[in-house]
């Protein structure tokens, strides 16, 4: 691994993605959280300084033990994201995102974590 190398992971066991999305509503600041649980997701990380670097690789070399977020990254884009599993919405007032995404909220923040580890892809 080298600065400005692109690198793909993805993750290691099954249903271990979490997509956290902080919604707000720019009137009344009033924000919802939704976690969505996937069965599978890549990413891909452009390595932009050495902190990150040796941080990549003690997430690869640790296995189950590590988990890897995605705002650790200067760099990083979600490539895909396979089978949702369960979606939780934090606001009982949006039965689903539907509801959500036809209202007023807007995404302020969206994240990932690769839960139990992850592996190079090639």
């Amino acid at each position: 691994m080298e600065i400005g190398h692109e690198i793909r992971v993805k993750n290691l066991t099954k249903k271990a993605v979490l997509q956290v999305e902080i919604f707000e509503d720019p009137e009344t600041k009033e924000s919802v959280r939704v976690e969505t649980y996937w069965r599978d997701g890549t990413v891909l990380i452009t390595l932009t300084n050495d902190w990150e670097m040796t941080h990549l690789q003690e997430i690869i070399d640790g296995g189950l033990e590590y988990e890897l977020e995605t705002e650790d990254f200067a760099d990083c884009k979600v490539l895909e994201t396979l089978e949702s599993q369960s979606v939780d919405i934090s606001n009982r007032r949006f039965a689903d995102l539907s509801q959500l995404h036809e209202s007023d909220f807007e995404c302020m923040r969206e994240y990932y974590i690769f839960f139990s580890g992850v592996k190079l892809v090639t």
